[in-house]
């Protein structure tokens, strides 16, 4: 029998080992990663907590411009300081009905828009819900007149406090009054600078 001559094979080179990352490249990398996180978490702890204020100083201040609107159209009336043809003047039926529905001249309001119910709606569906404090995801409008002074009400369901007299609104937290004011002063001095 023959046998097959061999083939020589070359010898095999020597190669190192595949290079790993020394303890200080992993302790830097550890140092930068820390660094990241300790700016970046405060920060994203910060923009989550200050949501809800944000999203409320937006209804606001639609709020307060669709009153306004309201009232221009409605011979100076706010709404909810005459009735709706249903509700009594000075009642928190009063104002969702009007600021949900079509109306009239007078305030007085119908779901179907035609030549006599030519105003509105001006909040879609419902009023937006108030979004920080005791009653954060109310929707619930309590409603003053005169010159009674807009205030925080501890009974549930109410999110935002409504005088029909003057047109003012706020978000009903124990810091409403000064956290409307600092929207509308805000508000006013953007319009002024446009």
């Amino acid at each position: 029998m023959c046998e097959a001559p061999q083939q020589h094979r070359p010898a095999p080179r020597f190669q190192p080992p595949p290079r790993a990352f020394s303890m200080l490249e992993l302790i830097v990398v550890v140092v930068i990663i820390g660094v990241l996180a300790a700016i970046a978490i405060p920060r994203f702890s910060r923009g989550a907590g200050g949501t809800g204020r944000k999203v409320t100083q937006q209804n606001l201040s639609v709020l307060q411009g669709q009153i306004e609107l309201y009232a221009i159209q409605h011979r100076g009336a706010y709404p909810a300081f005459n009735g709706d043809g249903t509700n009594a003047a000075h009642t928190d039926s009063a104002f969702l009905s009007q600021m949900t529905s079509h109306t009239d001249l007078d305030g007085n309001a119908s779901n179907i828009a035609d030549t006599t119910y030519r105003f509105g709606p001006y909040v879609r569906k419902a009023m937006p819900p108030m979004t920080f404090g005791p009653q954060a995801d109310n929707t619930g409008v309590h409603v003053i007149t005169g010159a009674t002074a807009l205030a925080y009400q501890t009974a549930g369901g109410i999110g935002w406090v409504y005088n029909d007299t003057t047109g003012e609104i706020m978000p009903n937290a124990p810091n409403g009054t000064s956290f409307t004011r600092e929207v509308l002063s805000a508000f006013d001095t953007t319009a002024k600078g446009n």
